[in-house]
Parts: C-alpha cells; structure tokens; sequence
C-alpha cells in the first residue's frame, strides 16, 4: 500500500490538539508574525485552524490525495510532491514556508529549496528529528491508541542516515487493519546548513524536550 493512501482514513485521530496549538504558535515566533503562509507537506492541514486572523492567506503542498480528500481546507491544497519545482513556479512569494511535522525526514535531498517562494528577508520554518538524540537514544517500538484504533510502530532497519519504519494499525471494535512503511531520513544541522546554498542564513535551532528540533532560516539571496 502507498504510503499515507490508508492512514488518512485516520490521521487527524492520532494527533495531539495542544501539540497543534504550539506548533501553530512556535512557527508565529520563529517566522516573525507572518501575514501569508505555504505549508509543503501539510496533510490534512488542520493545524490551519490554530492560526489567527493575522495569517490572511494560507496555501500547502501535498503529494496525498487521500490526505487533502480528507482536509476542510482542500481547495487551498496543490497534489504534489513538494520537491517537484512545479509546484512553485506560479506561487505568489509568502513571509514563510513551512514543513511540519518531521517532513523534511521523508526527504531525501534538498535541491528544491532554492526554488522555495520565500520573500527576501523572510522564512523557511521546519521541524525534524533531533540527530544526536536518536543516536543516543535509539529506536524502539512504540504503541500509542485513538479510540478503537491501535497503532504500532515497529523499526525494519535503523543505519546512521535512516531509519525504516512499518507502521501497523487495528480496528479492535471492527478488526480492519492496515499497514504502511515509512523511510525517514536522518539530518544533522550541518546537513542543513550545507542545503541553505548561500540563499538562507541560519536564524535560529529551537530545541525541545522531545526528538524535535525547530529550525528557522532567513532567506538572504
């Protein structure tokens, strides 16, 4: 099964409202109190709705059409790839562009953020996995619940630059289940500081009591 076709169906189940507020807020901070934002990989979207009136103009990227069936903000949502240039050569520039929740973990290259529509002297906002903490830490399977549903996240293979997850997900009141594998990339900020290209300047690394780092880049070229 392709990746995020099934786990639309249940998504938005498995997200935290309050982790959603502060990632809402976090990126309100780091990028300076933006007016106009595009959001590449944004899924559902329904962290959309954590933004206030200030943010007058929203607009994603994202590569599943099950996810963006599933968003009330579906008619501001382009289907593609977020590293396909298409996606960005009829954009208007905004004050941020964003990718949350570990996106740029399913990405394994970053040619494309030349391209980003990001006015000069404004942002490319992000959160990632933290490197050094999974390497202290390491990978082990986890088991979280949404009502009926029970996820299971199982590591396949972990190297120094990704790790191979399946994620398993049961039904216990109906018995459906389903299955995806997910390949996440594994960055140091040295590895993003190399992908800036001389168009970002590092702004600020936020980091957190959990795996996610923040990172925030100003556009300079």
């Amino acid at each position: 099964m392709s990746i995020f076709q099934a786990y639309a169906e249940v998504y938005d189940l498995f997200r935290d409202e309050e982790e959603l507020k502060k990632d809402a807020a976090t990126v309100l901070e780091l990028a300076a109190s933006p007016r106009t934002i595009l959001d590449i990989g944004c899924g559902t979207a329904t962290h959309w709705k954590y933004y206030p009136p200030s943010v007058v103009k929203l607009s994603g990227v994202e590569r599943s059409p099950e996810m963006i069936a599933r968003s009330e903000f579906k008619n501001k949502i382009t289907c593609r790839d977020l590293t396909d240039l298409r996606c960005y050569k009829q954009m208007l520039y905004v004050d941020v562009v964003t990718a949350l929740f570990n996106v740029m973990n399913y990405v394994s290259n970053f040619f494309w953020w030349q391209y980003l529509p990001v006015t000069m002297g404004q942002y490319l906002v992000f959160d990632v996995w933290d490197y050094d903490k999974i390497q202290k830490e390491g990978f082990s399977q986890t088991v979280k619940r949404a009502g009926a549903w029970r996820r299971t996240i199982t590591p396949l293979s972990v190297k120094s630059d990704r790790a191979v997850l399946t994620l398993d997900f049961f039904n216990e009141d109906t018995g459906k289940s389903f299955s995806e594998t997910h390949v996440m990339y594994l960055y140091t900020a040295e590895d993003f500081f190399a992908a800036c290209k001389k168009r970002f300047t590092v702004v600020k690394i936020k980091d957190t009591d959990r795996w996610k780092t923040w990172y925030a880049f100003r556009r300079i070229t």
